[in-house]
């Protein structure tokens, strides 16, 4: 019996090239025919892949996760070999937040004063965030081998930006934000998308194909503010999972708020059980990399993102 999920596989394999075999014969000829094959058996699968030039898994990197995920002799590092350092999984442990700094425990008037001191504020930040842990060869990986505990959360990806455009490891940045929601997509995992302005739409041109094909997905409003730890939807969301995986916008400023924390607060108007916003490494392992953030400069050079600068 052929491959149970051939059809999905070639819709994958268009999206990388839609004149797939129009003229000539694709480094894929002799796996799909493998995969359409009455013989078809899992085990035949490794060494066929294998036979697909890398760069051409690299290319087909959408319909190579598809077998990954459904063929269990096939493993990540015999599809991709080993990934450069700015595509590498990153992990930040999950954190208790009252072994995080002080700075949880002030009071509001104490935060508002803080808020203004920039510089005290990032060292306490600096000295309570978890360390950066390599833990996979890909933020896609780490998904594939940890599907029923993850999700992801996007933030601030409802606009184009400069950023989008900066390639690494040979792929626009925006390409490896992409490569992780169709991972999402295709093992119909929670996303959770965090947008500032209501006026926008949910996500950038970029991305609206991936997006519509998103089955479990979310969109929150926090206008006021980078974190999304004030919308209460957010707070639940994030609440059940094991991992989030983060991407977005701006590295150094919004991504770095969410995953290490910032000095916001929850708002009411007469000050009654006004908080101090949580970082998601105080409620989730974060997993993220380089590749999937996007940056105003060529670089980030925060202390807390330790193995994601660069």
């Amino acid at each position: 019996m052929p491959y149970a999920n051939l059809q999905d596989f070639m819709v994958r394999v268009r999206r990388a090239n839609p004149n797939y075999e129009h003229v000539v014969r694709s480094s894929l000829h002799g796996l799909v025919g493998y995969l359409s094959s009455p013989g078809f058996a899992p085990a035949g699968v490794p060494s066929r892949v294998v036979a697909v030039p890398a760069g051409k898994r690299r290319k087909y990197r959408e319909a190579m996760h598809r077998l990954i995920v459904d063929v269990t002799p096939l493993s990540y590092s015999v599809v991709f070999g080993a990934e450069g350092p700015q595509r590498r999984a990153v992990r930040f442990a999950h954190v208790a937040q009252a072994q995080w700094p002080d700075v949880f425990a002030r009071t509001y008037d104490t935060v508002e004063a803080l808020g203004q001191s920039g510089d005290a504020y990032a060292q306490a930040v600096v000295a309570g965030a978890p360390p950066a842990l390599a833990t996979a060869d890909s933020v896609e990986q780490f998904m594939i081998e940890n599907a029923g505990t993850t999700g992801v959360v996007m933030i601030h990806l409802n606009d184009t930006q400069a950023g989008y455009a900066r390639a690494i490891d040979g792929q626009r940045t925006i390409e490896h934000v992409i490569s992780v929601l169709r991972v999402a997509e295709m093992l119909d995992m929670p996303v959770m998308n965090l947008a500032q302005n209501q006026a926008l739409p949910p996500v950038a041109p970029e991305l609206v194909p991936v997006w519509n094909d998103l089955r479990n997905k979310r969109t929150v409003v926090q206008p006021h503010g980078h974190m999304g730890d004030g919308d209460p939807a957010f707070n639940l969301w994030a609440e059940r999972l094991q991992n989030v995986v983060v991407t977005g916008y701006d590295a150094e400023v919004c991504v770095h708020a969410n995953i290490f924390g910032a000095p916001e607060h929850s708002r009411s108007d007469d000050r009654r059980g006004i908080r101090r916003l949580r970082p998601l490494t105080t409620v989730a392992n974060v997993i993220s990399s380089r590749a999937i953030v996007v940056s105003t400069g060529a670089v980030i050079a925060k202390p807390e993102f330790g193995l994601m600068n660069g």
